[in-house]
């Protein structure tokens, strides 16, 4: 586990933590990596389209063109079955890191907080807006595929 501070900004294992100790995910511009982990102009942990297909991968993370990380945010619900963890996180078959947005922090990995599902506790889910349009129920819950991929129309 390594840990960095950037202003008032605290790092651990390559993602930004918020004051919660949830991590920080964010649609902003890269400006720089740490351990593989892309983080933006605001110091968010840099994200792309939720769900989508990789292009690259970066040690399993899935990528998009962009360099930015695909994830999946489980919202509360069971982890996707092809869930597989690659260095303490869970990550579906396409290299999507599962997030979990609303789950309670049960445990740490790598300093990392993990909701009681397993997911990465994330605190926002913020899918970015050239993602297209999600597909939700009535309820308004993502419709998720068996493979973990949350469809856009």
């Amino acid at each position: 586990m390594v840990m960095r501070i950037m202003g008032k900004d605290l790092f651990v294992s390559g993602f930004a933590l918020s004051d919660d100790g949830r991590v920080i995910i964010g649609d902003g511009i890269i400006t720089e990596y740490m351990q593989g982990r892309p983080i933006d102009e605001l110091h968010d942990t840099s994200v792309g389209v939720q769900g989508g297909r990789a292009v690259s991968y970066l040690v399993g993370q899935g990528m998009t063109a962009d360099g930015k990380m695909i994830y999946l945010d489980v919202l509360g619900s069971p982890i996707p079955s092809n869930t597989t963890y690659l260095g303490g996180f869970p990550y579906t078959s396409d290299g999507a890191l599962v997030v979990d947005s609303i789950g309670v922090i049960a445990t740490y990995s790598e300093g990392i907080p993990l909701t009681i599902n397993g997911a990465v506790a994330t605190s926002s889910n913020t899918p970015p807006p050239s993602a297209g349009t999600i597909i939700v129920t009535e309820k308004g819950d993502y419709i998720v595929t068996e493979l973990g991929i949350i469809l856009i129309a």
